[in-house]
């Protein structure tokens, strides 16, 4: 190709008798910071030819010297800024100690925290730096003379303050992808070179002031011939691999096999770093479309999957093919937006400052309101579903006020209008496999009266999940909760739907499971089932059963079962519980008799609840 053009600029050695520009730099955030004092501006505004070049980049044409700086950003890449010499005569950058009201240029007056950096002059803000400048000190139509700025920040800090103030600017874009130190001195002496074809009476007052806080480590890379044909799979010449990177702008230096690379200082701060990095080069000249098509040869390593990763995976195989429900991913925000469609409200612990949209600024802190929208959203594809998603939660703050972060299962069921019951009886069904999945702890369920009402859950229909371990030292713990969601949310959804959800904290859970299965020899005679309907006021919960059950033990009570409550329509103050007992013994088939004494005590406790047993 051609050779290119050397790149035009102004000498700037002509002025370095004249006075300094005072810089003061109190911040390490700020690498380097230059500047020049230029009066007798004549010329207001820019020629036509780069009012259209801006305006064809997306930019608008103010004046001459603020379209400079930004003819020269996009030209070269480095932001420059220009001040009202009468108002910035002098420069401090710095942060202050407490946070403060700033208006900047787009005239809105925002709140300047501590860790966003200043420029200021006497003391006074004038410049968010590498950002926006301030509204005091902006370049108006009877300006003569300015101060010309030309800096260089550190990228995270200007990431930060962008954040933290909601402010993106095309310089802050540019700042925040690290730029060269080293380009400062260039920038203005260009500048300078476009302002005096244009306004050739400009006179300079003051010299190239420059204040060089952080000079990045001079970067020398040495690879030979034989690494790169290793990491390229070919055999390219050793003088195509020293034209290349010499045609690139690097130093080259030969000895035997090896090259010593010289990165110029606008690749060491960006993207070559490591030999790797060289090998890209080379690669990307030489054309990808030129190497060798062939298999790559490497081992390949199985991933050990962590415990928690392993029950997270047997919950999800259980619920997709035990129980036919979908895997949905959802965001960890809320969706504000369909949210509020339901009537529900976005309520969470954090909130996002610098959000795309209002609709998705708050961090969930529950994972069935996620798969409610979920839900309304596929309502139209099923009359019957079910969607559930392991994801994370935030449900407060610690000590330190950083969030609390957990792992909490939803799951909704969706159904038919009248087919809450069933749905009911479905999620018990889940939370109790999922019991039995983890090994040696099972779940009972208790009307919910911690006073935390959901506000998607009916307020009487919900019910807390409690993990009880078989190691009777440890307490009974909370986990989670079932509810039908309340009837206003499923309305506004279809009228003709209703749904249950399910929220249980893995995070809660994962303590309590066993890594290693007890097993236990099934008996080799038969057991006998017997379901036993007991009539109860409307007031009697399911959980003193089991307490009742509890406290009269049976060495041939294997296991119980609710199998259903039934509320007749004409006795609104009486329902019928059926539950069903299972018998049986390891060393011998059990007699009628034995099984019928069972049965009989099992019939009389619970007249302590007030029950009757029917049939």
């Amino acid at each position: 190709g051609r050779t290119l053009k050397p790149y035009q600029t102004h000498s700037l050695d002509a002025y370095e008798s004249l006075p300094e520009v005072p810089i003061s730099v109190e911040d390490d955030s700020c690498y380097r910071y230059s500047a020049m004092a230029i009066s007798n501006i004549t010329v207001p505004k820019s020629p036509e030819n780069m009012q259209i070049r801006l305006y064809r980049c997306g930019m608008r044409g103010i004046n001459l010297l603020t379209d400079l700086t930004n003819y020269l950003m996009l030209e070269l890449g480095q932001p420059m800024h220009a001040y009202d010499y009468k108002r910035v005569s002098q420069i401090e950058v710095k942060k202050f100690d407490q946070p403060f009201q700033f208006t900047t240029l787009d005239d809105k007056v925002r709140t300047v925290g501590t860790d966003t950096l200043m420029i200021c002059s006497q003391g006074k803000p004038v410049c968010v730096a590498g950002i926006m400048g301030g509204q005091e000190s902006e370049i108006v139509d009877d300006t003569d003379s300015f101060l010309l700025e030309c800096a260089n920040f550190d990228s995270m800090s200007v990431r930060k303050s962008t954040q933290a103030l909601g402010l993106r600017t095309d310089a802050a874009l540019r700042y925040e992808k690290t730029l060269d130190p080293e380009m400062t001195r260039t920038a203005v002496a260009r500048y300078l070179k476009l302002l005096l074809e244009i306004d050739p009476d400009v006179k300079v007052i003051s010299r190239f002031s420059d204040c060089y806080k952080k000079h990045y480590p001079h970067r020398v890379i040495t690879i030979d011939k034989d690494y790169v044909d290793r990491y390229t799979g070919i055999d390219i010449s050793e003088d195509r691999i020293t034209k290349t990177l010499t045609d690139l702008g690097f130093g080259v230096t030969r000895r035997g096999k090896d090259f010593i690379v010289d990165v110029p200082s606008y690749r060491a701060t960006k993207d070559v770093t490591i030999p790797a990095d060289l090998i890209e080069e080379i690669s990307r000249i030489y054309g990808y479309d030129n190497f060798a098509k062939k298999t790559t040869r490497a081992a390949i390593h199985p991933i050990t999957m962590t415990p928690e990763h392993r029950l997270h995976r047997g919950v999800k195989n259980l619920l997709a093919f035990s129980y036919g429900s979908h895997e949905v991913h959802t965001y960890i925000w809320n969706d504000g937006k369909t949210l509020g469609q339901l009537g529900l409200s976005n309520k969470g612990i954090l909130h996002l400052t610098n959000a795309v949209s209002p609709d998705i600024d708050t961090i969930r802190e529950e994972m069935v309101p996620s798969l409610i929208c979920v839900a309304a959203k596929n309502k139209t594809y099923a009359q019957e579903f079910s969607v559930f998603e392991i994801g994370s939660v935030v449900t407060g703050l610690d000590k330190d006020n950083l969030a609390i972060e957990e792992k909490h299962l939803g799951v909704v069921l969706v159904g038919q209008k009248g087919s809450e019951e069933k749905l009911v009886m479905r999620a018990k069904s889940i939370c109790e496999s999922i019991a039995k999945m983890l090994r040696g702890i099972s779940f009972y369920y208790t009307n919910d009266e911690s006073g935390d009402v959901k506000e998607w859950g009916h307020p009487y229909n919900a019910f807390t999940v409690m993990a009880a371990d078989e190691d009777p030292i440890t307490p009974d713990l909370n986990v989670g909760r079932i509810a039908i969601v309340h009837p206003s949310v499923s309305a506004k959804i279809n009228k003709k739907l209703a749904l249950v959800g399910i929220e249980l904290n893995m995070d809660a859970i994962w303590p309590l499971t066993r890594i290693m299965p007890k097993f236990q020899e099934p008996s080799r005679f038969p057991s006998i089932t017997a379901d036993i309907t007991y009539q109860v006021d409307n007031s009697v919960r399911y959980s003193e059963f089991m307490r009742i059950i509890a406290q009269h033990p049976s060495q041939l009570l294997k296991d119980t079962e609710l199998m259903g409550i039934y509320e007749d329509p004409d006795q609104k103050d009486k329902k019928a519980v059926t539950i069903r007992y299972t018998f049986g013994a390891d060393d011998r088939t059990l007699t009628s008799e034995e099984v019928t004494d069972a049965i009989e005590m099992y019939r009389g406790v619970m007249r302590e609840l007030g029950a009757m047993v029917e049939g």
